[in-house]
């Protein structure tokens, strides 16, 4: 019965850390569009070769990876989902990096030593594009 419980506590624990999590928002500055899907929206870092239209401004950020690499790429995807909500095709970046969110502070009682750490988070933001 211990096994179990303990492979029950280990999954339950894998899920929440992989299942990731990002927040963002999405403004709309253009002509409306009909909702697109998250996957079929490209990031680009300048503009691209062909015409096309803001329709939004885009931000996401995101800890939950277990490195920031993969924090990053849960901020991708939220960006992603952002600027699909808007019916926008691509986003421009317009902005990336990390932002501290918030200082965790320790003290040990014992040592009488104290240790601080910054949280961070990855950020991105664009505009919500539709390409022709």
């Amino acid at each position: 019965m211990m096994m179990k419980s303990t492979a029950i506590a280990c999954l339950a624990a894998w899920t929440v850390l992989g299942a990731g999590c990002a927040d963002g928002t999405a403004i709309a500055t253009g002509n409306r569009h009909p909702p697109a899907l998250a996957a079929n929206v490209t990031l680009y870092s300048a503009p691209p070769g062909r015409n096309y239209e803001v329709v939004g401004l885009v931000r996401a950020e995101s800890d939950a990876g277990l490195t920031a690499q993969s924090s990053m790429e849960y901020a991708i995807e939220e960006l992603k989902k952002q600027a699909a909500s808007l019916g926008a095709n691509g986003v421009l970046l317009t902005g990336s990096g990390v932002r501290a969110v918030g200082m965790n502070t320790t003290y040990n009682r014992q040592s009488h030593t104290a240790s601080s750490s910054v949280e961070e988070v990855q950020h991105l933001e664009g505009q919500a594009i539709v390409v022709r």
